[in-house]
């Protein structure tokens, strides 16, 4: 088989995809803080803009990421997959209206204090937008998780290839490890959904306001 072992698109796989949400989280928090504390005019527009790359195809992005990826030499690696996807906005688009929906007077009320913005975003951002975080989570490691895409473009690498190209690439005459490689790589994002219920059914509503 010309294909890498299932374990090794597997850890492949969930090497990429936790590395992608937590690279999420330290650049889309601070982003997401940044609209909301930070008033100035126009603020929404470039906030429109910023939420529009959520929505491109990956076919629009392709050639610019390619090029950019070419040029910093991490084509054929982890790193073409792993960087674009950090700086995917579906987190901020999550994670600012609960932002929003803090009190002012908490927060007047903890400048009086004397907190300085790092506290108002760790004592008090975080907290409040706990529901939003864990939805944001749960949404782009299941988003990442089952993304093919980016691998396919910028990987030729067999033995860096994740599990939904692993899975395509099998041999129909093989239904019995198709079967099977179906039903594990389900598994991990079944059990995360489950897990996560309660904040993706009553936490979501909170983004349309």
């Amino acid at each position: 088989m010309d294909t890498p072992s299932f374990f090794v698109a597997f850890w492949n796989s969930f090497k990429s995809t936790i590395l992608i949400t937590v690279g999420q989280l330290l650049v889309n928090l601070p982003a997401a803080w940044w609209f909301y504390r930070v008033t100035f005019k126009g603020k929404n527009i470039i906030f429109n803009l910023y939420i529009l790359l959520m929505v491109l195809p990956f076919v629009v992005l392709m050639v610019p990421q390619y090029m950019i990826l070419k040029q910093m030499q991490l084509l054929d690696t982890l790193g073409a997959v792993i960087l674009p996807g950090i700086f995917y906005t579906l987190a901020v688009f999550i994670i600012t209206p609960y932002f929003r929906d803090i009190p002012k007077s908490v927060i007047e009320y903890a400048v009086l204090e004397g907190a300085n913005e790092w506290q108002l975003f760790t004592k008090i951002g975080l907290p409040f937008a706990t529901k939003g975080i864990m939805i944001a989570i749960v949404l782009n490691f299941i988003d990442y998780w089952g993304s093919f895409e980016s691998t396919m473009t910028y990987i030729k690498n067999k033995s860096l290839w994740n599990l939904p190209m692993y899975i395509m690439m099998l041999k129909v005459d093989n239904m019995t490890l198709i079967f099977v490689s179906v039903v594990v790589a389900m598994v991990v994002p079944i059990a995360i959904l489950y897990s996560c219920r309660e904040f993706l059914i009553g936490g979501l509503t909170i983004a349309d306001k």
